[in-house]
């Protein structure tokens, strides 16, 4: 099943991403690269992969990119970094175990 979410992050911006939910204790956090979004082929192919074989997945826009919002700024990974930490943060306070890889 996949839901649309909508995570604050520290700057008050709202991060959207979608949920791949299986039930599972595992979470597979995917966060897309430069000039990509959550919608990239390989982010879609491998959230699917991943509920396929029961496992959740959460696919989302870093801020500035895609449907999130703010403003784009290159090579600004500390605001990438604190988009990230707010995404763990939300799904740590239900039980998860949370990894997170990064494709272009």
């Amino acid at each position: 099943m996949q839901q649309k979410l909508t995570i604050p992050n520290k700057r008050g911006e709202k991060l959207v991403g979608v949920l791949h939910e299986t039930g599972s204790e595992k979470l597979v956090v995917l966060c897309h690269g430069f000039r990509s979004t959550k919608e990239y082929d390989i982010m879609v192919n491998l959230a699917a992969a991943l509920e396929n074989e029961g496992i959740s997945a959460f696919r989302f826009d870093f801020s500035g990119n895609g449907e999130s919002e703010g403003s784009f700024h290159f090579g600004n990974y500390k605001s990438e970094a604190d988009d990230l930490r707010s995404v763990v943060e939300y799904f740590t306070g239900v039980n998860r175990t949370t990894v997170g890889s990064s494709w272009p």
